[in-house]
Order: structure tokens, then C-alpha cells, then sequence
């Protein structure tokens, strides 16, 4: 398929930039990722277009405790390429949600290990930016979250549980509240090494519950419950290879995001990632 060409010859090209810069170590994460179906929250990102996919090119700098990100969310719509439309045909035009939420995100993390490495405490503030939002939905979507979790790393499958807060600038004239929309995970996994400093197998299960009111309903329920298998492997100084298969179900028909609730999404993901 077109797409997938084109996303192959961008992996080709940061994995050549990679291979020559690896003796000029600067201290920066570069990542490139596609996603076959755009999942937020286990619905799909793209309402009016399902089953488009998502590249995802980042940028991350680590410093003591803390690790900026910058992440970029760009339908392949948008580059052009050909992707397929809810009826199952293909056109090259973006939808008005692969234009809407096209943007790109800011990140701030912080991390601590305590009690000899048993627990782990975090925090996070994200800015979403979304530029063409206003054109196509008719108020700027760009918000702001933050986001305080606590994990027992020395459990078995590690227990994780993490609330997340956002702030809405724009209220579309009070159809978008600014400061209703809440979501608590827990989250398990386990990490497999496959064979030793070369490649690993990553287990994840997270269960979602999202807390909102749009449109003046409350809305208040489990969202989402997403598993994922991801194998990863080094294949040169600094440089990793990955790839996931992810399965998520929406139980209820509020967060279905357009699709009725109870459907299973299956979709994979596949990156590459090097260290500068």
C-alpha cells in the first residue's frame, strides 16, 4: 500500500542520519512512529475518518529527573497520502478531523524512584496544540492536561494508577467545559528480555475510567481497556526497532467517540528510535 511506502522510506531515512551521527552524541531522543488506527482512549482520534492511521515523529531531551518531549500528530491525509474513508474507498483529502487534530504536543516529566526502587512516583503537563482546529470545528481544541501517578514497581506486573486532569481554554460557548474532563488509569505490565541488552517483549494491560461533561451531560464511566504487545530490538549503537500489537474495547456507547460501544479495535504500531 502507498502509505505504508512512504513511511517505510522515512524509518530508512532518520535509521541512515542515525547510523552517521553515532559518534556525535548530543544527548537527544529522536523517534518516528506510525499507527495503523489512531486510538484515544480506545476510540478513534479521527471521528469522520476511522480508519486512518497516525505518524507520530518526537523529540526528547532527558535532564536529572525530568524528560521534555515534543510529539508531533500528523494524519497521513495531510501529507498527501492516500487513506481510506469510512465507506471503505480511498481519497487523498484530509477530513475535517484528520485537519482539526493535526497538531503538536508539549511535554514536561518527572520521575523518582523511592523505598529502594519500590515505588515510583510521577507527574506530568502536557500543551496539545491543534492550529487548525478553529477552521474546522469552530473553537481552538488546543488544551492543557496534568497527570500524577504512583506505581509499585516491586509488585508482580508492577500496578500503576495514574489521574489525569485537563483544562480547556476555549469552551465553544459553554458546550466545552473547562475543567470537567478527568481520567484515572491502572495499568499492569511486564517486561521480557529476550535476549540480553539485544531485544525485549513488553506486556501491557490499562483500564480507563473518563470523567467529562460535554455538551452540558455529565458523562462518568469506564472508558476503555486496551492490551498490548510490543518487541523491541537494538540494532545499532543507540538505535531500536519496535513494533506493537494493541487491542482495545470501549464498554460504553458515551465514549465510543462515534462508534457504538462494546466494539474490539485491533491495530498495530510500529517506530524507530535513536539516541543522539
Amino acid at each position: 500500500m502507498k502509505h505504508i511506502g512512504i513511511i517505510a522510506v522515512l524509518l530508512l531515512v532518520v535509521f541512515a542520519g542515525a547510523v552517521q551521527a553515532e559518534d556525535s552524541k548530543i544527548g537527544l531522543d529522536l523517534g518516528l512512529e506510525y499507527d495503523s488506527f489512531y486510538a484515544f482512549r480506545g476510540g478513534p482520534n479521527f471521528t469522520d475518518r476511522v480508519a486512518s492511521g497516525v505518524i507520530l515523529p518526537s523529540l526528547g531531551y532527558a535532564a536529572g529527573d525530568f524528560y521534555f518531549l515534543v510529539v508531533g500528530e500528523v494524519a497521513p491525509s495531510i501529507l498527501g497520502v492516500n487513506t481510506m474513508k469510512d465507506d471503505g474507498s480511498y481519497g487523498d483529502d484530509a477530513s475535517a478531523q484528520e485537519k482539526a487534530w493535526t497538531g503538536i504536543d508539549f511535554g514536561a516529566t518527572w520521575s523518582k524512584a523511592l523505598a529502594n526502587d519500590a515505588v515510583k512516583v510521577g507527574a506530568e503537563v502536557w500543551f496539545l496544540l491543534y492550529p487548525g482546529s478553529k477552521d474546522q470545528l469552530g473553537f481552538d481544541a488546543s488544551y492543557f492536561t496534568g497527570t500524577v501517578s504512583v506505581q509499585l514497581a516491586s509488585l508482580p506486573l508492577a500496578p500503576k494508577i495514574s489521574f489525569t486532569q485537563a483544562f480547556k481554554p476555549d469552551d465553544n460557548n459553554g458546550s466545552r467545559n473547562k475543567m470537567e474532563d478527568r481520567y484515572i488509569s491502572l495499568s499492569f505490565g511486564d517486561s521480557i528480555e529476550l535476549v540480553k541488552d539485544s531485544s525485549s517483549l513488553d506486556l501491557g494491560v490499562n483500564v480507563g475510567f473518563w470523567m467529562d461533561n460535554t455538551d452540558k451531560k455529565d458523562l462518568s464511566a469506564l472508558s476503555d481497556v486496551i492490551g498490548s504487545a510490543k518487541y523491541s530490538v537494538s540494532v545499532a549503537s543507540g538505535v531500536t526497532l519496535w513494533s506493537s500489537f494493541n487491542m482495545g474495547y470501549v464498554p460504553q456507547s458515551d465514549w465510543a467517540l462515534g462508534a457504538k460501544g462494546g466494539d474490539f479495535r485491533f491495530w498495530l504500531k510500529f517506530g524507530i528510535n535513536y539516541s543522539l
